[in-house]
């Protein structure tokens, strides 16, 4: 499989699942210029019309959206929870979602030059807290969201909380969340996701 990534991006979430998974994935590196143009091996438009990372190539078929490969790359490890048909479906797909709507579209707004500034980015800053807030709720006293064995959901949110540092975001007395991201960063996959990345 090869796994189309920008580096920065939340193509770091699947990237680091298939490391901890021992997933065999090739990271396809992608560009883009200052005007939006993409340069890789190939015309990435022509892989992802969406023109976003990531894209995942099975050899069958190409698969878009974070969440979606992610939920995919669940199936190759046994070791992780069941995404269907179990109990646990519902809790992860809604974390899933939490970190995809609440947290990583919260994001969106602070890389737009125009807002990343000023009122604008106090007020997006402010939302983000607040969900981080809740994010800190839900994790509780646990090692990882769904309990005490890493999954596609901590690999997605760890990839997102990230951004923290590139839009230098204060978690100060967010303790749980500042405890969290250092967990996800000592794990091997992460390192070497991040690694291969670089």
């Amino acid at each position: 499989m090869k796994l189309y990534y920008i580096q920065g991006t939340c193509a770091l979430a699947p990237h680091i699942f298939a490391r901890h998974a021992g997933i065999p994935l090739q990271a396809v590196r992608v560009e883009w210029t200052p005007d939006g143009k993409f340069v890789g091996p190939r015309n990435y438009e022509e892989i992802n019309p969406k023109g976003k990372v990531p894209a995942l190539d099975t050899g069958e078929a190409i698969i878009t959206e974070t969440q979606v490969i992610l939920q995919y790359l669940s199936g190759f490890d046994a070791s992780q929870p069941a995404v269907r048909g179990t109990s646990v479906e519902w809790p992860l797909l809604e974390l899933l979602n939490f970190v995809a709507t609440e947290l990583h579209k919260a994001f969106s707004p602070l890389w737009l030059p125009s807002l990343a500034r000023g009122i604008a980015r106090e007020e997006q800053i402010g939302v983000l807290m607040r969900n981080f807030r809740t994010f800190e709720t839900l994790l509780g006293d646990k090692d990882f969201l769904m309990g005490d064995r890493f999954t596609v959901v901590d690999a997605y949110a760890y990839t997102v909380l990230r951004w923290c540092d590139v839009h230098r975001i204060d978690l100060s007395g967010l303790d749980a969340i500042q405890r969290y991201r250092e967990r996800i960063f000592r794990l091997p996959a992460t390192r070497q996701a991040l690694a291969e990345q670089a």
